[in-house]
């Protein structure tokens, strides 16, 4: 697959201190030999960090829809100390992102299905804001290395791109200092359960003795090891406070 302007690679993605990606096809019967529904997209110009996952009928589906979805997307909004504070004004930078993502839902329509879980940071001083949109049961977490917790930022759901043409949930994030966002696709199961406690658990060691780079490929390979890991799955971590200019843009995908 290629696409003007963007890197395609294959598994993993690394960025030392500052975001880490990897996407692995399952173990499961029948599924060797064949392309990943499962994705990532990274604009780090756009600040717009994606994953997506679709059904073994149209595993391309969750490529078109993060590409387009990043084509749709303008630039972060720069946002001094001031604005940060000006309701009207972020609710309209809200109601723009969710225009141009809900303009791509409509355009899939009929096809796929697939899931849609990402984040477009706004630039500024003072603290990170984010615009989330997700739709599906893909999920993000963020999790705060100073105090150890971590909360589940999304809101479980089966309205998949495909089918629905509105996203079920488009949100502004206020994220600490810091903090690493975590995204994975169902295929990481235990990121899926209703308990954060067991996510922390699951994973502390993971996430404390880390680099956030390396994160996602910890995550896949323990899943591997332990649980046999039958389906595809995906995994991003960034932490946007230490995000640095860069023009790269990653579609991040596997095949068997």
């Amino acid at each position: 697959m290629s696409l003007p302007h963007m890197e395609v690679m294959s598994s993993s993605f690394q960025w030392a201190g500052i975001a880490g990606a990897c996407v692995r096809g399952g173990n499961g019967l029948g599924r060797s030999d064949r392309s990943s529904g499962d994705c990532i997209l990274l604009n780090f110009k756009k600040k717009f960090f994606g994953i997506s996952d679709s059904s073994d009928r149209d595993p391309f589906a969750s490529r078109q829809c993060l590409t387009l979805l990043d084509s749709a997307l303008a630039l972060p909004v720069f946002l001094t100390p001031s604005q940060r504070q000006n309701s009207d004004l972020l609710n309209r930078v809200t109601r723009a992102v969710t225009a141009r993502t809900e303009a791509v839902l409509r355009q899939m329509k009929g096809q796929g299905p697939c899931t849609l879980t990402g984040i477009q940071l706004l630039e500024g001083v003072g603290g990170t804001l984010a615009v989330l949109m997700h739709t599906g049961d893909s999920v993000l977490y963020e999790y705060d290395p100073a105090t150890g917790e971590i909360a589940l930022r999304t809101e479980n759901n089966f309205w998949m791109v495909g089918k629905t043409v509105r996203c079920y949930q488009i949100s502004l994030l206020e994220l600490k200092p810091g903090a690493v966002v975590l995204m994975a696709t169902d295929g990481v199961s235990p990121l899926h359960g209703a308990s954060t406690s067991l996510v922390k658990d699951r994973y502390r060691d993971i996430l404390h003795r880390h680099g956030v780079e390396d994160i996602p490929e910890k995550i896949l390979a323990r899943e591997v090891t332990e649980t046999g890991m039958a389906d595809d799955a995906a995994v991003i971590a960034v932490v946007p406070h230490r995000l640095a200019a860069s023009n790269r843009k990653i579609l991040l995908v596997q095949k068997n």
